[in-house]
């Protein structure tokens, strides 16, 4: 039952991300994401967060779960970073 608040966190922290480029949208005209460009980055956030939480379910060390929390955000940044500018 444990998982049940972590996955509302998880939700939760995806949608306040979401929000910054909503509301840098309505501020200024340099910031233009499609409905595409949304689903796509919630995949992603999600996708991470989850992938995080059930990873870190099977690490026994504070060293473990700071090399997964290190590896996801790392290839989180890079997809988003190659999704954004077209890195490779």
């Amino acid at each position: 039952m444990k998982t049940k608040p972590r996955s509302k966190l998880i939700i939760v922290t995806t949608v306040v991300i979401l929000l910054i480029p909503l509301v840098a949208m309505e501020l200024s005209d340099d910031v233009n994401w499609s409905l595409l460009d949304f689903i796509i980055s919630a995949t992603l956030l999600l996708v991470a967060g989850f992938s995080y939480d059930m990873l870190t379910m099977r690490a026994k060390t504070p060293a473990q779960h700071a090399m997964i929390a290190i590896v996801v955000f790392g290839l989180t940044l890079l997809i988003w970073a190659e999704l954004a500018v077209g890195l490779f």
